[in-house]
């Protein structure tokens, strides 16, 4: 296989954001009244948890999970 030229690489580049977009389009189709969106911040040592509606509207107040290391003998 010969090299890619430079614009053959920029069209397989968007063509790829392309295909992104359209799944991430797609997911946010899927979204309705009923669905409860979680995203949760993964840290070090402490975690954070918060929910939302389909609007981006918050529900409650965010939950802090704490990571407790255990040690097996």
């Amino acid at each position: 296989m010969g090299k890619m030229l430079a614009s053959e690489r920029i069209l397989k580049s968007n063509q790829s954001d392309y295909n992104m977009n359209f799944t991430q389009n797609e997911r946010i189709t899927h979204i309705t009244a009923t669905t409860l969106i979680v995203g949760v911040d993964n840290a070090k040592f402490k975690h954070v948890a918060r929910a939302q509606d389909f609007r981006g509207i918050e529900i409650g107040k965010p939950a802090e999970l704490v990571q407790y290391q255990t040690r097996l003998c």
